[in-house]
């Protein structure tokens, strides 16, 4: 149950204002503000974060729950240079990840906004070498069957899949198949879709959530700008998230995940074996129509 301490309350209707669910009122003689919808509360916390008086109290936010907001003063310049230095890091020393740098990480995925608020992505962190093999494999295994299903030939099933991406994305999932091909000609599965990190982090939601994607990865985003301030190197696992599209149930089951999760997000962690000494151009991808 969501109220305010009239008592406290300093009528300053920032609560009103921040309020991303239309669950306050605003008495227009007084301008006191009231709970209005209290149902509609998706306990996002900012109305107790914002009032200054502590007087907006919820039953399951506890305002000792809250830490003090310290004001980071970052410069725009400094910031927009961490962004523009990260690279995708694929090679990695053979060192491994510290707990405390996992959970950092681990973290700010959590602290990453979601839609609705449902909170309701979850982690899984890998760091067992075995256990990163063997899950390799089937994911090698997933990712080579559905291309042998769809550029095994010029059939039905290739013409679908170019009639709804196109050309240049078709050729884009052809370039992968062929690196599979690749690799099983030449007896080089290992480290094809881990590249050997010593860590993979997993995030998943409700298979049943349809932002879950979404969630899953602005989850991943946070963790990969943290990472590089820490000395590690990320880059997103595309071939296991593309198998856990493909065979959910499959993936699951070795994860020990049940049919009500879905993965959607993943990124190798590692401390990175190269330094890049040059930024990437991106002039291309700042084509922009403004309104």
């Amino acid at each position: 149950m969501l109220k305010i301490n009239q008592n406290s309350c300093t009528n300053c209707a920032a609560c009103y204002d921040v309020c991303p669910y239309y669950v306050m009122g605003k008495e227009k003689n007084t301008g006191r503000v009231f709970i209005r919808y209290p149902d509609q509360c998706r306990s996002c916390g900012h109305c107790i974060a914002v009032c200054p008086a502590g007087a907006v109290i919820h039953d399951s936010l506890s305002l000792t729950d809250f830490e003090k907001a310290s004001k980071v003063e970052i410069p725009p310049t400094v910031l927009k240079e961490h962004i523009l230095q990260r690279r995708s890091v694929r090679i990695y020393q053979d060192w491994p990840v510290p707990d405390q740098a996992l959970n950092d990480l681990i973290e700010t995925g959590a602290c990453a906004g979601t839609g609705a608020n449902t909170q309701s992505v979850r982690f899984i962190v890998i760091t067992d070498k075995s256990v990163l093999m063997k899950l390799e494999e089937i994911v090698f295994d997933i990712c080579w069957k559905a291309g042998l299903k769809f550029f095994g030939g010029k059939g039905p099933l290739f013409r679908l899949l170019s009639g709804k991406f196109g050309p240049e994305i078709t050729s884009w999932f052809r370039s992968y198949h062929d690196i599979f091909r690749h690799r099983r000609e030449n007896n080089e599965i290992a480290g094809s879709v881990f590249r050997n990190a010593p860590a993979v982090i997993l995030a998943h939601d409700l298979a049943r959530n349809p932002l879950g994607a979404i969630n899953c990865a602005v989850a991943m985003r946070n963790m990969e700008l943290l990472a590089p301030a820490m000395g590690l190197g990320t880059c997103w696992t595309g071939y296991m998230i593309s198998a856990a599209a493909n065979k959910s149930k499959t993936i699951n089951t070795f994860l020990g995940l049940d049919k009500t999760r879905r993965i959607h997000g993943g990124i190798m962690v590692g401390y990175p074996k190269f330094r890049y000494s040059l930024k990437i151009p991106r002039g291309m991808n700042m084509q922009t129509i403004r309104i």
